[in-house]
Parts: structure tokens; sequence; C-alpha cells
């Protein structure tokens, strides 16, 4: 039981990173972009949704050209999408915490230095492409403990469940840390080392590719804004 409940714990720490949610949103906007490109593939099925929309609204939309012009050129805008699209992602925890609870769970010593967490702390690696995801066997899950312990989980079996790592693997984990983090890397103490991992990474993030994505304008993931916002509340 105590098992099963850290496999959900994990899944779902995964899904809500900042990171994730960004990535997720993002996917959403650009679904709902290739959706209205398929839609108004053409200038004539564009003036019938038109037409369906203003006889609904009960308005009359002009320029209906030159808007269909910009529409169809992504240089020309971007699409906002509010952020919280990305928590849709948690609609998978259940199926990802399965996958996780059937596997194999190790825990990492670290033998030397020590292990840092992130913004983005449970982190998927998986051989070549990445072909399956959590679902291919060979993926492992890593998840840091404390600083001198670190949680692997994998479908490979690796013999006995508690492994002293060196100073390589400790990096290994940590540069992974560094490299998919939205904002923030933490260090239980002041070591250079860790502020030159933070420096080298400062410009990268989670991302994911999309195949059609020079098709398709920008997508801003936007933060929700609660309410009006004054000038009291700036600040």
């Amino acid at each position: 039981e105590d098992r099963s409940d850290f496999a959900v714990f994990l899944a779902t720490l995964h899904l809500r990173s900042p990171g994730m949610i960004r990535c997720m949103a993002e996917m959403h906007g650009r679904t709902l972009a290739t959706h209205l490109n398929a839609e108004w593939s053409t200038f004539e099925r564009y003036e019938a949704f038109v037409d369906r929309m203003d006889a609904e609204l009960g308005t009359v939309t002009k320029n209906r050209r030159e808007a269909y012009d910009f529409w169809k050129d992504p240089n020309r805008y971007s699409i906002g999408i509010d952020r919280t699209e990305g928590l849709r992602a948690l609609d998978s925890a259940a199926d990802i915490a399965e996958i996780l609870h059937g596997r194999h769970w190790y825990l990492l010593d670290a033998a030397q230095g020590h292990f840092i967490t992130s913004d983005q702390p449970v982190e998927r690696s998986t051989p070549g492409r990445g072909e399956g995801a959590f679902r291919n066997l060979r993926t492992e899950v890593s998840f840091p403990l404390s600083p001198g312990r670190c949680l692997l989980i994998t479908g490979s079996w690796l013999g006995r469940h508690r492994h002293v790592v060196g100073p390589g693997a400790v990096a290994k984990l940590n540069d992974m840390r560094a490299r998919y983090a939205e904002r923030l890397i933490w260090s239980h103490q002041k070591s250079e080392a860790v502020r030159a991992l933070a420096e080298r990474h400062k410009d990268k993030r989670l991302e994911m590719r999309f195949s059609n994505s020079e098709e398709l304008p920008d997508i801003d993931v936007e933060r929700p804004r609660f309410g009006p916002v004054t000038e009291a509340g700036r600040g």
C-alpha cells in the first residue's frame, strides 16, 4: 500500500511540475491550432464557419478575406493559452502510477558528492529516441530523496535493491535535474560545482518536439489572471 501511494505521488509530482504544465498547455495550443487549420483549410469553409457564428451571436463579421489571410500566416500572430490547461495532464497520473508500481525500485547512495533537486524533481530518461515513454521497460525514473540518496525506478533487474554510486553517476543525475528545471534548482549546501551547473543550463528547460511546428504560430503559455489587476496589486 505504501508503494502504491508513493507511485501515485511520483506520477502526480511529475505531471504537475511547472515544466510539464507548460509543455502540456503548449501541446493543447498546438492541437487547437492544428484543428482550426483543418477546419478552415479553404476560405469557403472559413466563411461558412463565420456565417454560423454570426447567426448564433447576432453579429456581422466584416473584412473576412483580410481576417482569413491574417490567420493563414502564422508569422503574424501567436496563440495565448492559459497555463492551467496543462493540468489536463493529471488525467494520466493513474496510468503512470500503475506502471511505476510494477517496476523495480532501487536506492542509490552517493559515495561522493550529493544529489540536487529542482522544480522538475521526477525525471524520466529513456535510451535511444525515447519510444514508449514510461511504458518502455528500459526507461529510468529518478527522484532525489535526500542529498545522499536517490530513488531509481526501472524495468531492468539490477540485482540487489540498494547500490552505492560514484561521483560520475551523481553528476549525471544532477546534470539531468538542472537541464530540465523550469526555473529553480536546490542544493543543501553552497557549491561551486552546482553554481556552474546552474549557469551552464540557465537557458535550457523541458521541451516537447512537434513535427508540424513550422506550420503553426508560436504558442504563448500565460499564467491565469484572477480578477482585475489594480495598481495596488501590481507590486
